[in-house]
């Protein structure tokens, strides 16, 4: 997961500088990928937990603050 974020800032951190319409088409897609893997984990992670307490007859709610991109 900490390497899926350092991705992550490193391209925002490239976005935010002078680029060739190529370079930031790369950076753009390096970008949305991460952020779509990063849903995926997150997803199987939640799915894994929720199962694991339905097993042993617990209720697992989450919450996500505002403030955190879909």
């Amino acid at each position: 997961m900490l390497l899926m974020n350092a991705i992550m800032g490193m391209a925002a951190l490239a976005l935010r500088t002078d680029l060739s319409d190529k370079q930031r088409d790369y950076l753009s897609k390096i970008d949305l990928s991460a952020h779509a893997l990063l849903s995926e984990v997150i997803e199987g992670v939640i799915t894994n937990v929720a199962l694991k307490a339905g097993e042993k007859g617990l209720e697992i709610a989450f919450t996500v603050a505002r403030e955190v991109p879909e």
